[in-house]
């Protein structure tokens, strides 16, 4: 049975995919046959040391729609295309802390292994999708699982009736847009259009949408993982946590443990180190500015002066 493991990037991601290859290595080492990484626009130094990975493989995916891009309807695409008995898709913008076989297991029994994101589909439905797609509107309620964080068997019920409906879906469009409020802060790198379709809804999620609502009207009683525990936003969400889900908030901590073939590894982990000790100094400027300290005295000055 083979169990691979995918996930993509353009430029802006391309360093956090690499850590997360590190810390796959680093805490749930020989858990996949296969790491296939989508080349979405990453630099060719990025590129180059993401082909140079034991055990990985480096792909592009193909312009089947015009909108390809947009909406990550590349992810879909992926989804539904590549070849594997078990898959795990993880975004760039996560870590992995600890053994991912909880994940396998809850796969291979049930067919697939879903985080939960802690909202209601409903917020992030547009009202018109409910008719067009012939799904109950009253699973509004339901709580929206995570798209950047899942896997499934492609022999089950989740492959079919799941991620071969949401692929449609984006191939139709659907995935992409963005909600009123989102326009300004959202429109941009691959998911960037002159002319977006704006959905009436207040927090539209691309890919998300769609494979939540073939997702509730496929499970009348689906088991979603707990939000904190594989997708907690900080290192410290809980006491098991198996995935922080930084997106571009991390520490880059697993730069140094990329496992890199010879020769690139002379190259790749001093850079993955000094990618590290950049984000540092990015994270921490405030240690170097005179300000920080000037004030911190004139309050300590202050209190001391008070009766």
């Amino acid at each position: 049975m083979s169990t691979v493991l995918a996930s993509g990037a353009d430029e802006r991601y391309g360093w956090w995919l690499l850590n997360l290859i590190g810390s796959v290595h680093a805490s749930s080492p020989r858990t996949f046959d296969a790491i296939v990484l989508y080349d979405l626009g990453l630099s060719p130094l990025q590129r180059r040391l993401a082909a140079s990975i034991r055990g990985a493989e480096v792909r592009t995916v193909p312009e089947f729609v015009p909108h390809w891009r947009e909406g990550r309807t590349w992810k879909l695409w992926v989804m539904q295309h590549l070849e594997a008995d078990r898959l795990v898709w993880l975004d760039a913008g996560a870590t992995v802390l600890r053994p991912l076989d909880e994940a396998l297991a809850q796969i291979d029994e049930r067919g697939y292994w879903v985080v939960s994101q802690g909202h209601p589909i409903g917020i992030m439905t547009p009202s018109d999708y409910w008719g067009r797609l012939g799904i109950d509107p009253a699973l509004a309620e339901r709580e929206t699982i995570a798209a950047g964080i899942l896997g499934f068997a492609r022999e089950s019920r989740f492959f079919t009736d799941v991620v071969g409906p949401a692929y449609e879906d984006g191939v139709a469009g659907l995935s992409v847009g963005f909600s009123p409020g989102d326009l300004d802060v959202r429109n941009y790198g691959l998911d960037h259009n002159p002319a977006p379709p704006v959905r009436d809804c207040t927090h539209f999620r691309f890919d998300q949408t769609v494979l939540n609502l073939r997702f509730h009207a496929a499970y009348d009683d689906p088991v979603i993982n707990d939000l904190h525990r594989f997708a907690g936003t900080t290192p410290h969400d809980d006491l098991r946590q198996v995935i922080w889900a930084h997106r571009r908030r991390g520490d880059h901590r697993f730069q140094g443990r990329v496992p890199y073939r010879m020769p690139a590894a002379l190259l790749g982990k001093p850079i993955g180190l000094a990618v590290r000790g950049r984000w540092w100094l990015r994270l921490h400027r405030w240690l170097f500015r005179p300000r920080t300290y000037t004030t911190n005295a004139r309050r300590l000055v202050d209190a001391r002066r008070r009766p």
